[in-house]
């Protein structure tokens, strides 16, 4: 726990310290390190960082991380990281990006999945009505799509960083994080 909170506390300096410690890089100031760094990527335009960023500031009162609580939460808690046995989750796996904050940090990795599938023309199951049902405190917060879509924001802006287009946006495949971040300017992922 002390691990976690001195993580808290801390304020990495520089790209590398900011995309190899957080997964939603935030509060607000870790992200605004990835700025100019994803400006000045090639293929990548400045306004559309411009605008993200515009965005950000505009959801900042519902960053997580501001009083992140005594909650742990995984934040990359998705199916690849959960391990199932005789039709029960037995583990949950890769710990790196657990972080101090509040329980519903475990769904901006499953709207991502989700959306991930859908693209792929699949028809995922309701999988978020599934956790409403069994976890409901997890969805009863004020403001819930805009805290998702802060840190929706601030994982792809981070994921463009770590994965920069090595061509223009239109030649880029579907699943480059570039189009999701000029997509999620005017909206968070889609809740269904």
């Amino acid at each position: 726990m002390a691990a976690l909170r001195a993580h808290a506390a801390a304020r990495p300096a520089g790209v590398a310290p900011i995309v190899g410690q957080d997964v939603i890089p935030l509060p607000l100031p870790r992200s605004e390190g990835l700025l100019d760094a994803a400006k000045a990527l090639p293929h990548v335009d400045p306004g559309v960082v411009d605008a993200v960023w515009a965005r950000m500031r505009e959801l900042a009162c519902f960053d997580p991380f501001v009083d992140p609580g005594p909650h742990v939460a995984h934040c990359d808690a998705t199916y690849p990281n959960v391990l199932v046995a005789r039709d029960r989750v037995s583990a949950l796996l890769d710990l790196e990006w657990a972080r101090l904050g509040p329980p519903w940090l475990e769904l901006p990795g499953w709207t991502r999945l989700l959306e991930d599938l859908r693209a792929q023309g699949a028809d995922p199951p309701p999988l978020l009505a599934w956790l409403e049902a069994d976890y409901p405190a997890m969805f009863a917060v004020p403001g819930l799509r805009e805290r998702l879509w802060l840190c929706e924001l601030a994982y792809t802006l981070r994921h463009v960083v770590f994965w920069p287009p090595d061509a223009p946006e239109d030649r880029l495949i579907a699943e480059h994080p570039l189009h999701r971040l000029r997509r999620l300017i005017d909206a968070p992922i889609p809740w269904g």
